[in-house]
């Protein structure tokens, strides 16, 4: 039986009760596509001659022994060449099969918000992100088939696994669509599975762009943004305040 394959990576410290975005993202592909992808992911990262992709550390490299290493051999050409790298990368991903989904919360208007059903049903900002992504993910394979297994990847970190599994649990545990379609959770290594890798960099744009519209509500997306939702096809959702207030309110029963 064929299956889908959706590689998934949080952006936003969801370990950090203060922050004020949560981000949940990744990309959703029959297998067969990731295998090619994987293997042109990396061979781009030979070209360039880079570690891992990880946005965080390449946007912020004083914090990561190994992109400071390339910062200083690239030297003045860093923000350039910086930018050229990603680039080839973000046109990867938009030439790819791959499709984006996810949601981005804007947990301080959650935090923010009173006391509700709504409320007290979400044990944690971002368990909103996750069940997003995943019914994103089963209804973008729905064209191809409504019994295909999905399996789900996320980053292997002890914390956040642990999280995951009650997660997807607990959610399963209402939604039978969910139940009966996501068939697996694995934890994988990013440095060693460039689906994660690229989940990285759609969870951190889409992130970005939330922050952004927050002061300026009309900002246009950015190119790189543009390039890892295949030209807005297939982008994340952003649960901004207004979409949190809609959702909280209670159903008319009329």
């Amino acid at each position: 039986m064929s299956f889908f394959q959706l590689y998934a990576d949080e952006s936003g410290k969801l370990s950090n009760l203060k922050c004020e975005y949560v981000s949940f993202c990744g990309y959703i592909a029959t297998a067969s596509e990731l295998t090619r992808f994987e293997m042109e992911w990396e061979n781009c990262r030979i070209k360039w001659q880079v570690p891992p992709i990880h946005m965080g550390k390449i946007m912020h490299p004083d914090g990561s022994k190994r992109w400071q290493m390339v910062k200083d051999s690239w030297g003045a050409e860093w923000k350039s060449r910086r930018d050229e790298m990603l680039e080839d990368f973000s046109v990867l991903i938009n030439q790819s099969r791959l499709m984006a989904v996810g949601a981005v919360l804007d947990a301080d208007h959650f935090r923010s918000m009173p006391d509700s059903e709504f409320k007290r049903g979400v044990s944690d900002p971002v368990v909103l992100t996750f069940q997003t992504m995943i019914m994103e993910a089963i209804d973008k394979t729905r064209v191809v088939s409504i019994e295909y297994p999905v399996y789900v990847m996320v980053d292997d970190e002890e914390k956040f696994a642990i999280r995951c599994h009650e997660w997807l649990n607990e959610f399963k545990a209402v939604n039978d669509i969910a139940r009966r379609r996501v068939r697996a959770l694995a934890f994988m290594d990013d440095e060693l599975f460039p689906g994660i890798q690229a989940a990285d960099m759609i969870a951190y744009e889409a992130r970005a762009l939330m922050v952004k519209r927050k002061a300026t509500p009309d900002c246009l997306p950015t190119a790189r943004y543009a390039q890892l939702t295949s030209n807005g096809l297939h982008q994340p959702k952003f649960m901004n305040a207004a979409f949190l207030e809609l959702a909280s309110k209670p159903v008319s029963s009329t």
